[in-house]
Parts: C-alpha cells; sequence; structure tokens
C-alpha cells in the first residue's frame, strides 16, 4: 500500500521563492556564493514554474517516473477511464462497505432524532419533567442525541480506516496511473 499522495504534490503560493530566498541567504552567510537556481536530482539548473514542486523534496515515488501534470489525451480519455473504474470489482466493493454503513448508522440516527423530538412534540409536559437538579428529559434526551452523533461519527471514521481507505487508496493510484496512460497513448 502507498501512503503518499499523488494530489498534495504541489506547494502552496509563494512557498518555492521563500524557500530559495532562505537557501540563497544560507549560502551567502556561510561565505559561499548562493546558489544559480533550483537544480534537479542529477545537479542539472532546471527552470521551474511558480506550482513545479521543489527538487528532491517532492521527487516521485520509486518506479513513478512519470510527471505529476501530464494531461489526458481528451477528456474521453479519461471518461473512459473513469466508467472503467467504477464498473471494477473493487469500486464496487468499496461502495457496498460504504453504504453497509452509512445507511443502517443513518437510519439509526433518524430513529434517535425521532424519538427525541416526537415525544418533546406530542407530550410537551414529560419533556419539562425534572431528571436530576436542573436537568429535565427534554435536554437528557438532547445530550444523548448529541453522545449518539458523536460514537456514530467515530465509527464511520474507524470503519471507514478498517475496511476502505486502503482499497480507495489504491483505487486512486490505480486510476491516476490509467489517465497518465491514456494520456501518453493519445500522443
Amino acid at each position: 500500500m502507498r501512503i503518499d499522495d499523488p494530489w498534495h504534490r504541489t506547494p502552496a503560493d509563494g512557498w518555492l521563492e521563500e524557500r530559495e530566498a532562505t537557501e540563497a541567504a544560507e549560502a551567502t552567510a556561510a561565505g559561499g556564493a548562493p546558489p544559480a537556481g533550483p537544480r534537479t536530482p542529477a545537479g542539472n539548473p532546471t527552470p521551474l514554474g511558480r506550482n513545479d514542486p521543489p527538487p528532491g523534496r517532492n521527487d516521485p515515488p520509486p518506479g513513478r517516473n512519470d510527471p505529476p501534470h501530464v494531461p489526458p489525451a481528451g477528456p474521453a480519455a479519461a471518461d473512459a477511464v473513469h466508467v472503467a473504474v467504477q464498473h471494477s470489482p473493487a469500486f464496487r466493493r468499496v461502495r457496498a462497505r460504504h453504504r453497509g454503513f452509512v445507511l443502517p448508522a443513518g437510519a439509526a440516527l433518524l430513529l434517535v432524532h425521532l424519538a427525541t423530538v416526537v415525544p418533546a412534540a406530542v407530550a410537551p409536559e414529560l419533556a419539562a419533567h425534572r431528571v436530576a437538579g436542573p436537568l429535565d428529559a427534554g435536554t437528557a434526551a438532547g445530550l444523548a442525541q448529541l453522545v449518539v452523533a458523536l460514537l456514530v461519527a467515530g465509527a464511520y471514521a474507524r470503519h471507514a480506516r478498517l475496511r476502505r481507505d486502503r482499497t480507495a487508496l489504491e483505487l486512486r493510484w490505480d486510476t491516476q496511473e490509467l489517465v497518465r496512460g491514456a494520456g501518453e497513448c493519445g500522443r
């Protein structure tokens, strides 16, 4: 499984210029000449655009030598890749696991909400009944609803981490590779 993310390779605006200025200041302070500019991994100067990653820090992972900004041959090639991925068994498995958690959890949250709101609307004197000190039944039910929502959110995050994230990340990488391949075939 790969943990690096191909969509987070572009530095924020101004970040590259700040880094170059800092390196130039450090080199001048050390008694040397400021660097001639950004360099490739081989040590050759290269012009970097505003959105290009600095060399060395964001180099592609081993085995991934394609530049991250290769456009596909056209929208039709990318669309065909995405449709193929959507029909793959791995994508269907991720969607089924997602639905298998979200639908029952959503139904449970709806039931908890209705169990809180309907009695308060039908029998306000029941919601106004004091439970402990200043705490009445309506407030206790509202707090219970909040606790249930937080528990479901935590369970959702755990379910996603254990049952979907790894497969989804692999699908993401495979889709990007297929889109790149479609872009290279069209040239």
